[in-house]
């Protein structure tokens, strides 16, 4: 049964094992999974307090400006932003420019609402190229970005568990958390309809939420051991791995490197952070409290825009639109220190909208 009342937090969203859906929607029956009420510091601050189909908090994004061959003009243009829903299993496809409409819907009956990601698009190629949507049953379905309607192929994860944060090395190689273990699962480039999947255990971190790749490190962010939101820098086979960051009290959110040494994590409790020098030593360089003002917002999955002005959120914060910036996907500047909320998909669904990925230029 769906919690009426509006929740701040994904993690307090729907009772594990029960039967939940939007109100119009149909009936989405959700697997026994171990929940995270252990690692919440606040209860009272929730309704409710369970997890949705594995877990409310999905999926990871996409392409950015991380890599060196990304033409300077590229973002200027016209792409898409995907964001999948949880409690619905769909996906939205938003145009890339305000007022970004949104331009289709995918589904499937294996059910969306997992991690979304995306190949960038490369220098003197026009193909949008391809996007990576996870699935309740552990595949991931492939789509012609912004124009596919149907699947072009798939592959399968780890049986059990959920592909949960997503994204595409700069090599094309496409990798996902395995939720809730700490196996970190990918696809070597090209990846192809039925490759087998690559495991590797990632030491330090015993649920894997998110990923972000770059050309020599693989960034994963969950918890440790001890219960802290923690970021892991490993190589890109997930070997050598040493925790870089740590933020007390966090909730495992999304995570995106750009390549020049900076990272930014989420904390899902409104905070976003941004660290330089990275991966040899981690430094804050910044922080912003996302908020429309009236309720803070609920970042899941992020993505950094192409040409790296803003990064796009994955808002899972159940509200009206007479809150402001409350879409489905909600944009920000960087750096973080004058990071400014000033823009969202048009989508106020409250259906959870835990994966995002960003195809193409994040235009102004």
């Amino acid at each position: 049964m769906r919690i009426a009342i509006p929740i701040g937090l994904a993690a307090a969203a729907v009772l594990v094992g029960a039967s939940l859906a939007p109100s119009s929607a149909t009936v989405i029956v959700r697997p026994n999974t171990r929940t995270q009420i252990s690692h919440l510091r606040d209860l009272s601050k929730f309704h409710a307090v369970a997890i949705p189909r594995g877990n409310a908090l999905i999926g990871h994004a996409v392409y950015n400006g991380k890599h060196s061959w990304v033409h300077k003009n590229e973002g200027k243009a016209v792409g898409c932003i995907y964001v999948s829903f949880n409690l619905s299993g769909v996906t939205n496809i938003y145009s890339s420019v305000s007022p970004y409409t949104q331009t289709g819907s995918l589904t499937s009956s294996s059910l969306y609402g997992w991690g979304a990601a995306s190949t960038p698009l490369v220098e003197g190629n026009k193909s949008l190229g391809t996007t990576y949507l996870g699935t309740y049953a552990d595949t991931i379905d492939f789509y012609t970005s912004c124009t596919g309607t149907s699947p072009s192929g798939s592959v399968t994860g780890v049986s059990g568990d959920y592909p949960y944060g997503m994204t595409v090395a700069p090599t094309g190689s496409l990798y996902a958390t395995a939720w809730p273990s700490s196996t970190i699962q990918y696809w070597t480039a090209p990846v192809t309809s039925g490759e087998a999947v690559t495991t590797a255990t990632e030491p330090n971190i015993t649920e894997a939420y998110f990923i972000d790749v770059d050309n020599s490190n693989a960034y994963v962010a969950g918890y440790n051991s001890s219960s802290v939101e923690t970021v892991d820098a490993c190589s890109t086979t997930i070997t050598g791995c040493a925790s870089v960051i740590s933020i007390s009290g966090g909730f495992p959110g999304g995570v995106q490197t750009d390549g020049a040494g900076n990272v930014y994590i989420n904390n899902q409790y409104g905070t976003m952070y941004s660290y330089s020098g990275c991966p040899s030593a981690c430094t804050a360089s910044g922080s912003f409290t996302y908020s429309n003002g009236t309720n803070p917002l609920d970042y899941t999955a992020m993505v950094l825009g192409v040409i790296q002005q803003h990064i796009w959120g994955a808002n899972i914060y159940y509200c009206s639109s007479s809150y402001g910036l409350c879409g489905d996907g909600s944009r920000q500047s960087v750096p973080l220190a004058s990071a400014l909320l000033d823009g969202n998909t048009p989508g106020v669904s409250n259906d959870e909208a835990l994966g995002i990925s960003f195809v193409r230029g994040d235009s102004v």
